[in-house]
C-alpha cells in the first residue's frame, strides 16, 4: 500500500513542542516551578490556538529515548509521535520507528525489540500504520481532501 499524499502531509504537521519552544523565547522566571508553570499554559495556550485553526498536531513522547531503523542503521530519538485532533480530542500513537519507516522508507510496517524493564530482549513485535487510525485522527481538521480520500481508500487494504 502505498500512501503518498499522507506521506508528504505528516511532515507538514505542526509539532506543539516546537511552537511552545518559540512561545517561550526570552522568558524569564526565578523560580523553576514558575517556570514550568508558564510552559503549561503557554502548551495549553497553543493547542488552544491550534484548535481554533482547525489544526491537527503532532507532540513527541520520550524524546530522549532512542532507536535504531534495521533497514538503514540511522539512529532516531524519540519514542513516539502523537497525532491529536484539538476538535474532538482523537489522538493516535505510532512509535518513531515506525514513522521513520513510513516517512524516509515508504514502508507502513516495521518490527521491533520487545524489551523488558531490565532492557533484556524479549523477541520481536510488529508494528504497523493503520490507514484508519490516520484518518480517524485527521478528519474535521484542516488536512487536504485528496489526503483524506487516500486515507479513505486505503483503509480496505492491508499494509
Amino acid at each position: 500500500m502505498d500512501l503518498p499524499l499522507t506521506r508528504r502531509f505528516i511532515g507538514s504537521i505542526p509539532h506543539l513542542g516546537s511552537l511552545v519552544s518559540i512561545a517561550a523565547q526570552g522568558m524569564a522566571s526565578p523560580h523553576p516551578h514558575e517556570h514550568w508553570g508558564a510552559i503549561g499554559e503557554i502548551a495549553r495556550s497553543q493547542a488552544a490556538d491550534l484548535g481554533n485553526f482547525q489544526l491537527l498536531y503532532r507532540i513527541d513522547l520520550r524524546p530522549s529515548e532512542t532507536f535504531r531503523c534495521p533497514e538503514c542503521g540511522v539512529e532516531g530519538k524519540g519514542l513516539a509521535w502523537e497525532f491529536t485532533n484539538p476538535l474532538t480530542g482523537v489522538r493516535a500513537r505510532f512509535s518513531s520507528l515506525l514513522m521513520h519507516a513510513f516517512l524516509v522508507h515508504d514502508r507502513m510496517e516495521t518490527e521491533d525489540d520487545l524489551m523488558t524493564v531490565d532492557n533484556v530482549p524479549r523477541g520481536k513485535r510488529k508494528l504497523i500504520i493503520q490507514p484508519r487510525d490516520l484518518y480517524h485522527v485527521m478528519r474535521g481538521t484542516d488536512v487536504p481532501s485528496d489526503v483524506l480520500e487516500e486515507l479513505e481508500k486505503a483503509q480496505g487494504e492491508t499494509p
